[in-house]
C-alpha cells in the first residue's frame, strides 16, 4: 500500500505567512533609520535593526577610487590622466594602512630602478633619493634611507 505523504498536510502547519503584493511589510522593516547616540567614537550609532547592517557595511566600505587611469611609463612619468608627475595625487592621497602598504611596495619597487635611469640624466631631472622618495612615498623614508635605496636599486 502506498501512502503519498503530502496529502495528509494541513493548513495549520503552514508557519510562514505568504507574501501579498503592496506594501504589507512587517513592522521591523519599516522602522526608522534615525541614528541613537552611543559612547564608542568609532561606531556609527545604534540604527533600528531593519537597517543597521546597510550603514555599517557603508562604513566600513573604503572609498572607491579609480586608478586604472592613473598610470604612466618612462621616460617622462608623467601621470596619463592629470599631466602631472607621476605618482600622481590622486595615488598620494589615498589612506594608507598597513594592508595597503603591502599591497603597493612589490609593484612600486619593481619601478623604481626604471625611474632612476629615466629621470636621472635630465638636467632639471630629480636626484635617485628624490625619486625613490616620490615612488615610494607611503613609507616614512629619511634622507639617508633613500639614498641607500637608490644606491641598491640602480
Amino acid at each position: 500500500m502506498r501512502i503519498r505523504w503530502f496529502r495528509c498536510r494541513t493548513k495549520a502547519l503552514s508557519l510562514l505567512p505568504g507574501r501579498r503584493r503592496g506594501r504589507n511589510l512587517p513592522r521591523r522593516l519599516t522602522q526608522s533609520t534615525d541614528v541613537f547616540p552611543t559612547n564608542d567614537p568609532d561606531r556609527a550609532g545604534r540604527l533600528a535593526p531593519a537597517r543597521a547592517w546597510a550603514v555599517l557595511a557603508k562604513a566600513r566600505l573604503p572609498t572607491v577610487v579609480c586608478l586604472a587611469d592613473h598610470h604612466a611609463t618612462g621616460p617622462h612619468w608623467i601621470c596619463a590622466a592629470c599631466a602631472q608627475p607621476w605618482p600622481c595625487p590622486t595615488w598620494t592621497d589615498l589612506p594608507i594602512d598597513a594592508a595597503l602598504r603591502r599591497a603597493l611596495l612589490p609593484g612600486f619597487s619593481l619601478l623604481v630602478p626604471q625611474a632612476i635611469r629615466d629621470l636621472r640624466g635630465r638636467p632639471e631631472g630629480p636626484e635617485p633619493p628624490e625619486i625613490v622618495k616620490r615612488f615610494l612615498w607611503f613609507l616614512p623614508l629619511t634622507d639617508e634611507e633613500a639614498r641607500a635605496t637608490a644606491r641598491r636599486l640602480r
